[in-house]
């Protein structure tokens, strides 16, 4: 029906420090969408908490007022049988910084490796300009349209939220298709559109509807329904859709 969620790339941390006796911060270089690779040795039975971050504050500690209530963390129980890798297999994280507890011994740059994790959508389209500056833009857009592809187009990927929210969904469809194809992605959202679709025609504020938002949508929210499908169709001229 659509390309599927897929962990695509690696990332290398770029720096670690230690604020505070026990607490070892990582930074990933950049936000993105994924989760970690541990890898760790120690005795049965320890505990390793990973909790996840955009910002930092000036302290070095992690700040995560923006993420509101998610926990946005991993919780790892230790075999004690060598060294042990692990990663969740049900959720996914946005941030850019990583902070380690519970941790056998110091932890090096080695010890974790950041996956990017997204729906697969192939680039079809690119963009340079003589300008850094523009170039930079480009590419800053591109990763925070691909952070938020996972099945539906997401308004955001670290809070507690991470829903598709039609009005997020419709001021970014068209920079998306100009970059990858969204043909499979964006037919299967506007199934899942029909899906929730009333019986009087009112669309819903966040698709699928899980009673978060409101029914009517807020117009700007509800018109994605038909600007998703006429820019589809601009886009590719099938008339199916």
């Amino acid at each position: 029906m659509m390309p599927p969620i897929e962990d695509v790339d690696s990332m290398v941390p770029v720096g670690l420090i230690n604020p505070r006796p026990g607490y070892y911060i990582y930074d990933m270089g950049q936000n993105f969408s994924g989760w970690v690779d541990l890898h760790v040795s120690g005795p049965r039975g320890a505990q390793v908490q990973l909790r996840f971050a955009e910002l930092l504050y000036d302290n070095g500690m992690i700040n995560r007022e923006n993420i509101r209530g998610a926990k946005a963390r991993d919780i790892y129980i230790l075999r004690g049988d060598g060294e042990e890798r692990y990663h969740p297999t049900f959720t996914y994280h946005g941030f850019r910084y990583v902070e380690v507890t519970g941790f056998p011994g110091t932890p090096s740059l080695d010890s974790i490796r950041g996956h990017v994790v997204h729906t697969a959508v192939k680039t079809t389209g690119s963009f340079v300009a003589s300008k850094p500056l523009l170039n930079q833009i480009h590419k800053m857009i591109r990763w925070s349209d691909l952070t938020n592809l996972h099945s539906v187009p997401t308004d955001c990927p670290q809070r507690d939220e991470r829903m598709g929210w039609m009005g997020d969904a419709q001021v970014s469809s068209e920079g998306l298709m100009l970059n990858f194809d969204m043909t499979a992605f964006y037919s299967n959202f506007l199934r899942d559109m029909r899906d929730d679709q009333g019986a009087d025609g009112t669309i819903t504020d966040t698709v699928p509807f899980g009673g978060y938002g409101s029914r009517p949508a807020d117009p700007a929210w509800g018109t994605a329904f038909p600007l998703i499908t006429w820019y589809v169709y601009q886009q590719t001229g099938d008339r199916r859709i």
